[in-house]
């Protein structure tokens, strides 16, 4: 029985399989199963995956029609038989060493989870530096959510990886945030601690087919859904982090407001709930001291003066050449 179950979903990414699959098989820890769930590929990374498993025998690939990305990983989930489970999306890479890092701090203080960095890099060549090896730090359930609901831990399930009768006690849902909704269920589950080393391991590659600004769907409201949805269960089952809960839930209602705008979409009925969502912490947002300056008056605004807030944040993105500001004005 390997020690860990790497999963991977994959869906029509063909031009990066190499490149990732190769960071995986260049680890310094071997002791793995990877698991490679071809979710309905149909530009050859289903026949490029049979191709990785006949060259090597720790890697498993399962074939499946196109269910999305949740259900990939909950199928390669339900095939895990490592005592540990991980994740990774199959247009990134990770470091030579971030299994055996991960796995050490595991096996040094039987944590249910470890934790690394993520570094968001702008292609795929980039120069990796040698970073020196900091004291990791080891995380009750009530820090790790803390650390988790305001953005210490990144919200991605691929930096991470898990004990895996916990890992397979929760399912992703969704198609937005499910990273973070289910990172949050699994550290709900968390008798243990976690362990976090603040070590740049995972490499999340921009790509240019990235979902763009400059339009807007229904289904990013999920993101919002997400967030509420985890304030309900901190506000009946962690009371003291019920404020934290509330700040990510407003942070994710201004970042989609953000995106609706700069998509041109103010009239539409998903402006209209967001808007209602905002206005509904009018009171929580002059009272609360963990906001920042920035968010608070950003929030304060909006409630004042809608209109006015959407031509400011026009301005800053056209002013500061924002990313998004490059993409909408």
């Amino acid at each position: 029985m390997p020690f860990l179950s790497i999963i991977i979903p994959v869906y029509n990414k063909v031009n990066y399989l190499d490149s990732c699959i190769n960071s995986i098989l260049a680890q310094s820890f071997t002791d793995f199963e990877l698991i490679l769930i071809n979710d309905g590929s149909t530009d050859g990374s289903g026949d490029k995956c049979d191709k990785y498993c006949d060259i090597d025998r720790r890697i498993v690939v399962f074939h499946q029609s196109n269910k999305g990305v949740s259900a990939a990983r909950n199928k390669g989930l339900s095939m895990a038989n490592g005592s540990y489970v991980g994740f990774i999306d199959a247009d990134d890479t990770i470091e030579p060493d971030m299994y055996e890092l991960l796995v050490n701090n595991c096996r040094l203080t039987n944590a249910d989870l470890s934790i690394c960095s993520i570094v968001i890099r702008e292609s795929e060549s980039f120069e990796t530096k040698n970073s020196f090896r900091r004291d990791a730090s080891m995380l009750s359930q009530s820090a790790t959510l803390t650390a988790l609901l305001n953005g210490k831990i990144n919200w991605s399930a691929n930096n991470k990886i898990y004990k895996r009768e916990l890992a397979t006690a929760v399912a992703f849902e969704g198609r937005m945030n499910e990273d973070l909704l289910y990172c949050f269920n699994v550290i709900r589950l968390m008798t243990g601690h976690a362990v976090f080393a603040d070590e740049e391991k995972y490499n999340y590659i921009k790509r240019e087919n990235s979902v763009s600004l400059t339009k807007f769907s229904e289904k990013q409201l999920e993101s919002v859904y997400v967030s509420n949805k985890i304030l309900k269960i901190v506000n009946s089952e962690f009371g003291k982090h019920v404020e934290e809960a509330k700040i990510l839930d407003l942070i994710s209602n201004l970042s989609i407001l953000n995106l609706i705008i700069l998509a041109k979409e103010h009239r539409s009925s998903s402006y209209a709930e967001v808007a209602q969502n905002l206005r509904n912490y009018k009171s929580f947002i002059t009272t609360t001291q963990k906001l920042s300056k920035r968010q608070k008056y950003a929030a304060q605004i909006f409630i004042l003066n809608d209109a006015l807030y959407r031509r400011l944040l026009k301005t800053y993105c056209f002013i500061f050449q924002t990313e998004a500001g490059k993409k909408t004005l």
